[in-house]
């Protein structure tokens, strides 16, 4: 008895595998340049947020807390664990002469903390 050329080959679809691997790879393409374009602009904002944006809102944030005037300087160089300001003061009101002069303020964070207990 012989085999018959059907029962032990299988046909190949190598026209629909090129056409797959091409869909595929075009997708691929294309959804790893929508991620990078994704990164760039997450990093931009963050840096514009931290740059621009940071100090006013810090500031605003200080003087309610301590119910005084509040003059928070630029920020100098931020990390993952913390970001420094440059120099900062607390200036003298009519009603309370006491201020203070500061050379640089370090505020450090535990990011996990900060992401895991929004505090």
């Amino acid at each position: 008895m012989s085999n018959s050329p059907g029962e032990n080959s299988r046909p190949t679809n190598t026209g629909m595998n090129r056409l797959w691997l091409m869909i595929l790879s075009r997708a691929g393409l294309g959804i790893g340049s929508l991620l990078i374009v994704g990164i760039i602009f997450g990093i931009w904002r963050l840096r514009s947020f931290v740059y621009q944006e940071l100090v006013p809102l810090a500031t605003q944030s200080l003087t309610t807390t301590l119910n005084r005037p509040v003059k928070l300087g630029a920020v100098e160089s931020f990390s993952l664990t913390g970001i420094q300001f440059a120099a900062s003061e607390i200036p003298a009101t009519p009603t309370d002469p006491d201020r203070a002069n500061i050379k640089a303020v370090d505020v450090g964070f535990d990011l996990w903390q900060l992401v895991t207990n929004r505090n």
